[in-house]
């Protein structure tokens, strides 16, 4: 992430529909770890 003009970027984002970027998050950290449960995965990202 990086700051430009007040806002943060993070870069990877679909700004226009967040929510499958979110998904996108959470698939891949399935991926690396298996038997995380979105709860700890949102945990893990706050």
């Amino acid at each position: 992430m990086e700051k430009d003009s007040g806002k943060w970027i993070m870069y990877g984002v679909d700004w226009d529909d967040p929510q499958e970027s979110w998904n996108t998050i959470v698939r891949h950290t399935h991926d690396i770890y298996p038997i995380a449960t979105n709860a700890q995965i949102k945990k893990l990202l706050k």
